[in-house]
C-alpha cells in the first residue's frame, strides 16, 4: 500500500487582518467596558436624585407638618386671646354698673 496523502489546501493567514482582527476586538470590548461604566455612573446619578428627591419630600412634609401645628397653635391663642377679651369687657362692664350705684 502506499500511501496516499491528501493535501488540504491551507489557508493563508494575512498577519495584518488578524492584527486589525485583535484590535478592533479590543476597541469593542473598551467601548463595551466604558458603556457599562457609564451606565453605572448614570444609573447611581439616578438613584442619588431619587434618594434626594425622597428626602426633599420627607423634609417638606415634616415642614407641612410643623406649619400646620403653628397655625393651630396660633388659631388656639386667638381663641383664648378672644375669651379673655370678653371676660375683660364683662368685669369693665360690672364695674361699671358697680360706680353707677
Amino acid at each position: 500500500m502506499k500511501n496516499s496523502t491528501i493535501s488540504e489546501p491551507v489557508e493563508s493567514v494575512d498577519p495584518v487582518k488578524s492584527v486589525e482582527l485583535v484590535i478592533e476586538q479590543e476597541i469593542d470590548e473598551s467601548v463595551m467596558e466604558a458603556d457599562k461604566a457609564e451606565v453605572l455612573e448614570v444609573s447611581e446619578a439616578v438613584e442619588i436624585t431619587a434618594i434626594d428627591r425622597t428626602v426633599k419630600r420627607e423634609r417638606i412634609k415634616t415642614d407641612v407638618e410643623k406649619e400646620d401645628y403653628l397655625l393651630s397653635q396660633i388659631d388656639e391663642f386667638r381663641e383664648k386671646a378672644k375669651h379673655l377679651q370678653d371676660l375683660l369687657l364683662s368685669k369693665e362692664s360690672k364695674v361699671n354698673e358697680l360706680q353707677t350705684i
